[in-house]
Parts: C-alpha cells; structure tokens; sequence
C-alpha cells in the first residue's frame, strides 16, 4: 500500500513537472532623463499556466491590468500603485484569452503598454509564438504601416471596446499593407492582424 502511494505521488509530480510551466521576463524602464517609459518586450503570447514576470529596472512605473482599466481583460491583475522600487511582481495566466496592461505613472500609458495572449496548449502554441508583425508609426497621424515575415489573411481596425470599425482588404500572399486612418478620432484602437487561422492583436494611438 505504502509503495503504491508513493507510485501514485510520483506520477503526480512528474505529471504536473512535464505540463512545461514557462516564466516570460518583461522588463518596465524608463522616465524623465531616460528613455520614454516602456515594456520589453511588449507582447506576448503564452500558454494556459504560465507565470509573467515583471521587473522595474528605474523609474516610477507599475503593471495595471485591472478590470476598472480594461473590463474586456478576462480577468484583472496588478501590482498596486506606481513605485520607484526596483520591485518584481508574477502573475499566473489560468484564464486564455486576450490581456492589456499599462502602467498607470503620470502620462507612461501613452508609450508603456502592451498585451499577453493567453493560449490553450492544445492549440499549437509553438506555432503562435513564430508569427509576429511590426506596426508602425505608433502614434499615427495618417497612415499606418503592417510589416509581417508570413502572408497576411486579413486585417481588422477594431475601437477599445474591440468592436470592429474596418476590415481592411489586403493582397494575396501580401507581406506589407498600408492604409489610411485619418478619418479616425484620436483616442486607442486595436488592430487584428489574421495569418491563417492564427491571429494577433496590437494597440495603437490615433493622434
């Protein structure tokens, strides 16, 4: 009984050893007399379970990803208020789904933001991790520019309730797109950026 036990509790902790829990590192920096404010990096995609890391590296910064700040988190996280300690803060992602953080220091959130892409393992997460693309300028006045190393399938322009405002009609097989948004408000918006069945969100601001 007692060896059947013990069997029984290793194969447990090999079981929970072998699910390949990862810690992601994003450092926050930044300030007056520095760099602007960031995050680095700024995205990322992850599986269901695994552990973000966030260090402040200098400067008054925090990671608010609270419900009050982003009501379409699938659930809040934060490290509390703004500090100046070179301070660590983890968070475990149970939850899959699509998250936004900032720090909520003075003006920062206008540079110092990003987003985390929580993923079922089942889903083919290696694959995800490869696929990324560069937006710019961020902020855009006019035109805004997606350069990707996989053919783009589609692309949304979506509000900062994620509601779809444009769908953006790309070239076959096409690498780069470019498109007009002057005629939008300033204030935050979302892009969709499809490649297959994969997608990837990004934030952006309209001057």
């Amino acid at each position: 009984m007692r060896n059947l036990l013990l069997s029984t509790l290793t194969l447990f902790t090999f079981t929970m050893a072998s699910h390949g829990q990862t810690t992601f590192d994003i450092e926050a920096g930044g300030g007056p007399g520095g760099p602007t404010p960031y995050y680095e990096p700024q995205f990322l995609t992850i599986e269901v379970g695994d552990i973000v890391r966030w260090t402040n590296s200098g400067g008054t910064h925090n990671v608010d990803g609270t419900l009050e700040t982003f009501p379409s988190n699938p659930e809040g996280f934060t490290n509390g208020n703004p500090s100046n300690t070179l301070w660590e803060f983890e968070h475990t992602f149970t939850i899959p789904g699509f998250y936004e953080f900032e720090c909520a220091a003075f003006d920062h959130a206008d540079t110092q933001f990003g987003s985390i892409t929580v993923v079922d393992g089942t889903t083919g997460l290696a694959e995800e991790r490869e696929l990324s693309f560069e937006l710019f300028p961020n902020p855009v006045a006019e035109r805004l520019n997606i350069s990707a190393e996989e053919p783009i399938s589609s692309l949304r322009i979506m509000d900062s309730e994620m509601k779809e405002l444009i769908n953006v009609e790309v070239s076959t097989n096409s690498l780069t797109e470019s498109f007009d948004l002057e005629h939008l408000a300033s204030g935050t918006y979302f892009v969709e950026v499809a490649f297959g069945e994969s997608r990837i969100y990004r934030r952006f601001i309209k001057k």
